[in-house]
């Protein structure tokens, strides 16, 4: 799924397959993942950053030319993101991206506060609502519903669980 989304900019399907391999533990390698020639979208990028933090992504992230693309959009570029979790997650040592962040009076002030802009704990997930995009960290029990409902656009004709099964 990587291989064929990425490429193409489809963002969502990317950021949603990133938080699944994060959740299940699934290590991703260059087997996984397109040719890393192009920087893939601010989120994504830090989701990688992400993954490789816990050791789930095996490819480096400077297999990605980050580092230039960050520094030549700034701190407020659209790139803002990745720029400063970089900084904060530790995930570089370039020491221009550091003083870029250091010497900003806002971002500053939000590195010594240990803000994050990332919810890692998603990675932690022990339910995902994908409807509400949703998740917890709280495992809920699947309960098997066994009470007759009625079904809208069927005009009204109550329905057993049971009827759908093939």
């Amino acid at each position: 799924m990587l291989r064929t989304h990425l490429p193409h900019g489809h963002d969502f399907e990317i950021a949603w397959c990133l938080v699944i391999c994060g959740v299940l533990k699934f290590p991703l390698d260059k087997d996984d993942l397109p040719p890393t020639s192009s920087m893939p979208n601010a989120i994504v990028f830090a989701m990688l950053g992400l993954l490789h933090e816990r050791g789930l992504l095996k490819v480096p992230l400077s297999a990605w030319p980050w580092r230039a693309y960050l520094k030549k959009q700034g701190v407020y570029g659209e790139g803002w993101l990745p720029f400063f979790e970089a900084v904060r997650h530790k995930w570089t040592k370039d020491k221009k991206m550091i003083n870029a962040i250091n010497s900003d009076q806002i971002l500053s002030k939000m590195l010594a506060a240990r803000v994050s802009f990332l919810e890692d704990q998603i990675f932690e997930a022990k339910n995902v609502d994908l409807t509400r995009r949703v998740f917890s960290t709280v495992a809920i029990p699947i309960v098997a519903r066994t009470a007759k409902s009625k079904v809208f656009g069927f005009g009204g004709i109550v329905v057993e669980p049971s009827d759908f099964d093939y």
